[in-house]
């Protein structure tokens, strides 16, 4: 199921002829793209930010797991199955979740305390 739309999109990425002609495949367009300075600055930025991340989040990862593991905190039968949840749940809609309730002009929480705020002003 995940095989043929992974084949389909890098057949369509070395086709180069018109969708009237007859198909051509060549790597130009990969060429192309790896030879365009901003996407490998974009990558080199995903790599440092991946390898920072990681750096932060696995030494916090292995304490957390050892003190579910070997420790009994109250609680941890809810954090264990947060983290599942966390786990499942896919970054994209998460980050324009928090984007929805945060951002500066158009947050939910935002416009809430902006209200509240004017609520307050005028009494």
């Amino acid at each position: 199921m995940v095989l043929y739309p992974v084949v389909l999109i890098v057949l369509g990425s070395l086709q180069t002829g018109r969708p009237d002609q007859a198909n051509a495949y060549t790597l130009d367009g990969w060429r192309q793209a790896l030879s365009d300075a901003s996407l490998l600055s974009a990558i080199g930025n995903t790599v440092i930010l991946t390898a920072a991340r990681l750096a932060l989040a696995f030494p916090i990862a292995i304490l957390v797991a050892w003190i579910l593991a070997r420790t009994d905190i109250p609680g941890s039968h809810w954090l264990e199955f947060l983290f599942w949840i966390a786990f499942f749940l896919p970054a994209l809609p998460v980050t324009l979740g928090w984007i929805l309730l945060l951002a500066p002009q158009y947050g939910l929480l935002n416009q809430v305390a902006a209200s509240q705020t004017r609520g307050s002003a005028t009494c």
